[in-house]
């Protein structure tokens, strides 16, 4: 039950820290950039968060298409693909949070909804 179960709850962790904002970050380059130069970093991590999640979603899925074949005898015949779509899950996830929060950023809006640009 853990090979099916176990990815989804680390998953939807991973999601809902992404939405959150309490992901693992290293933040010394944001903390010291200000103005527009932080606002340019942030979009460009959001931009390459994007991007590493749509990658890892376009090498998952062969390995989603093999999985198809493989079941867990011992959860009565479950395929093993559910446990991998918890990856396509994760990172489409990771993606959409990244994507908008640039879209927010070219806007000039951080996600607390102060412009981006008076956050010093």
């Amino acid at each position: 039950m853990h090979a099916i179960l176990l990815p989804w709850l680390i998953g939807g962790g991973v999601v809902l820290a992404t939405v959150h904002n309490r992901n693992i970050a290293i933040t010394l380059a944001m903390n010291i950039a200000r103005g527009n130069a932080a606002r340019v970093l942030a979009m460009t991590i959001c931009a390459l968060t994007a991007l590493i999640s749509v990658v890892v979603i376009a090498g998952t899925l062969p390995v989603l298409e093999a999985a198809r074949h493989q079941v867990f005898t011992a959860l009565w015949g479950v395929s093993a693909f559910w446990g991998y779509a918890s990856l396509v899950y994760a990172f489409g996830g990771i993606a959409v949070v990244s994507i908008l929060d640039l879209l927010m950023l070219t806007r000039g809006i951080s996600r607390t909804g102060e412009a981006a640009s008076s956050q010093s």
